[in-house]
């Protein structure tokens, strides 16, 4: 009973989801003492096993973090944080897809042996054959463990149940402050000159990547701020760079890349699920390779309940946004440098 969604959803809106598991629970160790079978027991205590593990890992990371999350309680009132409803009923993942097609099949098998045999424990034996528990157990023990990993690593995961839905997701939103360093790096150079290999060498040896707007000179060349008449681009990020004294090249400079942004791009790619830059720079989607810009900022919890009406399940990357995460079907923090 407990691998059936529509079972299991049932069940948590009437009695809740605690209540819920311990009902499922022992409702499917009643059927598997009709089967006789030895193989459900097993199976269920191991699940059992992996799920006090990921609770004892994440019970013991939260002793070690509460004194500083919520040690003053003084310190962390808030109001409560209020968004929309789900536009639509959140979609299950493959397993989940699965388990539904399975279930019919399982009460035809059942309701099929009984009306043949009139053998309840026969009925009940065939039916829990085809029961799709590698599907839901699958799932759940890899949440356990991912669960319990991510614990014994400091991260500390508030809902574990946003784990067991993880399949489903396939729109994720990350914030762009997320997605670019604090150094910068050389876009363009706009020669002037006839002389590209001296401009640069020079660029690269005056440029500092932390302090893009330090100027620098290195005998007769000198890296500094454009003069008002030599402005072209007054929205761009530019340098001027001159060989004694005369201008040779336009250097225009952006933010460098966080290194694991095309990484998340190309893997949102490689499992087909869409990502979302959250922010108004469509020139940094195209670099990172994301497939789509939506509105960020206070407007994040809005984009998500957009693309959950279209159908999708998200998940959100960002900076403290208590809005957005709320709104998210998996909210993923990420400290704000200096903070943990």
């Amino acid at each position: 009973l407990q691998a059936q969604p529509r079972i299991r959803n049932l069940a948590d809106r009437v009695l809740g989801p605690g209540p819920a598991d311990l009902a499922l629970g022992l409702a499917n160790a009643l059927a598997e003492g009709l089967s006789h079978g030895p193989i459900g027991p097993v199976v269920d205590g191991a699940a059992r096993v992996l799920a006090v593990a990921e609770r004892r890992a994440t019970t013991a990371l939260w002793h070690e973090r509460e004194p500083g999350l919520a040690g003053r309680p003084d310190l962390h009132r808030s109001a409560v944080v209020q968004t929309d409803p789900r536009p639509r009923p959140r979609p299950g993942g493959p397993a989940a897809h699965y388990a539904e097609r399975a279930g019919l099949g399982m009460i035809a098998a059942g309701g099929a042996t009984m009306a043949a045999t009139l053998d309840l424990r026969r009925a009940v034996a065939v039916a829990l054959a085809g029961t799709p528990k590698a599907a839901h157990r699958g799932m759940d023990g890899f949440a356990a463990a991912l669960g319990r990993a991510l614990a014994e690593r400091g991260v500390l995961c508030l809902d574990p149940d946003v784990l067991r839905r993880l399949d489903a997701v396939d729109a994720y939103v990350v914030d762009e402050h997320l997605l670019v360093a604090e150094e910068a790096e050389v876009a363009d150079t706009i020669l002037i000159g006839d002389e590209p290999e001296a401009v640069h060498r020079a660029v690269r040896k005056l440029f500092d990547p932390g302090d893009p707007q330090r100027s620098a000179r290195d005998g007769a060349w000198a890296l500094g701020p454009l003069d008002p008449g030599e402005v072209t681009d007054p929205g761009a990020s530019q340098l001027a760079l001159r060989y004694e004294d005369q201008l040779v090249a336009r250097i225009r400079w952006r933010p460098a890349l966080n290194p694991g942004a095309t990484h998340l791009a190309h893997t949102a790619r490689e499992t087909g699920a869409l990502m979302a830059v959250a922010g108004a720079d469509p020139q940094l989607a195209r670099r990172v390779g994301a497939h789509v810009v939506v509105e960020g900022g206070d407007r994040l919890a809005a984009s998500v309940r957009l693309l959950q009406a279209r159908g999708r399940v998200v998940a959100t990357i960002a900076h403290d946004h208590d809005t957005g995460h709320r709104a998210a079907d998996c909210g993923i923090g990420v400290p704000a440098p200096g903070r943990t």
